[in-house]
């Protein structure tokens, strides 16, 4: 995960509210895990989603799975 986060310049923290989502986390769940706000968390989700290019949730899923296909690709050659 750390080369998605670096190629995006997410925040410690941004990356572990971004390992939550990617395990499907709510955001109460989240703030529960990480001791934040619900407002916190949605503001990271946000900071995310925008540095992300993405609206949705789902969207950050594909922009991590077609981010680490291509890494695997890039690797085998």
């Amino acid at each position: 995960m750390t080369p998605f986060c670096d190629a995006y310049q997410l925040t410690q923290r941004e990356r572990e509210v971004l390992s939550l989502l990617l395990e499907c986390k709510t955001n109460q769940d989240i703030a529960n895990e990480l001791f934040l706000s619900i407002g916190t968390v949605k503001t990271h989700i946000h900071n995310i989603f925008v540095k992300l290019e993405v609206n949705k949730r789902a969207e950050v899923f594909v922009s991590y799975q077609l981010f680490s296909q291509q890494q695997t690709e890039h690797l085998a050659r």
